[in-house]
């Protein structure tokens, strides 16, 4: 494999299950990488507590390249048709992998760390946003888009200086804009106008309040059922199970929203060979464990 394949900066925050992993920008640029045929891995960093003390960080930094060191030197086979035939430098080469380790001291310490291959857990945010009341007063730029629900009454300033709305009415030349000389007023004319002023504070109950209509929505997901699952929701072999029992995990991924074939659930060497103490097993039992 290429030596100077890139790998993505550690980041500050786990990319395990789908919700996660979809909408990552680390595993986003190692996809841009394997477009154009490089191998890359995405490695995230799951915080569980904050502050992160530094001893925590230079463990996960020691246990990461360990798993990428051998991941480069011993890169796994993807034998998906699609893959087969691929003639580039990738052909029938799994095309990236999502690393994802919990900054847990227990979890990471030389001895005790515990990797295996995954998949992605299935999940999904849910309801990403929640309503609620629009108030005009905390943004200008509504606040000044607001329509006016004064009338404008002739002679004011306010009609004098408002935009034209409707078509000029020869009847009442007062409404064909503000540099139409008024005639003389009469009696007639007076009725008119303030029956006309009356219809337009008058307002149909069916066309419903302005603010009352106008929907606002703001960010407010629920991650909790993300973050910390019930065990009982989680799919032995997902990411998210691994890192709810305290593995590293390790998925092959494909640039095309797939997953390859079993046989990239291991390193190119044992492909053709048997896994541990029994086919898949690993030496905690536990199928898809490494060993470390």
């Amino acid at each position: 494999m290429d030596r100077h394949a890139p790998s993505a900066r550690p980041t500050d925050g786990r990319n395990s299950s789908s919700a996660f992993a979809i909408s990552s920008g680390t595993i986003g640029a190692t996809l841009s990488s394997t477009f154009s045929s490089y191998p890359s891995i995405a490695l995230s960093y799951g915080v569980v507590t904050r502050p992160v003390p530094p001893h925590v960080i230079d463990l996960a930094n020691d246990a990461a390249v360990d798993i990428c060191g051998r991941l480069w030197a011993d890169w796994g086979t993807d034998t998906h048709a699609q893959r087969v035939l691929d003639k580039g430098k990738m052909g029938g080469k799994v095309q990236l992998y999502a690393v994802n380790l919990l900054l847990v001291e227990e979890y990471l310490r030389e001895g005790a760390r515990k990797v295996m291959w995954t998949r992605i857990a299935r999940n999904g945010y849910g309801q990403l946003f929640k309503r609620k009341r629009p108030d005009l007063g905390d943004n200008p730029w509504q606040q000044a888009a607001a329509p006016s629900r004064k009338p404008a009454f002739a002679g004011t300033a306010a009609a004098v200086n408002s935009p034209q709305t409707a078509p000029p009415n020869n009847e009442n030349p007062a409404s064909a804009g503000p540099a139409v000389v008024a005639p003389a007023t009469s009696t007639s004319t007076s009725t008119t106008a303030a029956q006309d002023t009356s219809s337009a504070q008058q307002k149909d109950p069916a066309e419903g309040d302005d603010e009352e209509e106008r929907i606002v929505f703001h960010f407010a997901p629920d991650m909790k059922p993300l973050i910390l699952p019930e065990a009982e929701t989680l799919l032995e072999g997902s990411d998210s199970w691994a890192l709810h029992h305290g593995f590293i995990s390790v998925t092959p991924l494909q640039a095309s929203f797939a997953e390859p074939e079993e046989e990239a659930m291991r390193f190119g060497s044992e492909v053709s060979a048997v896994v541990g103490d029994g086919e898949g097993q690993g030496r905690q039992g536990v199928k898809g464990q490494w060993k470390m």
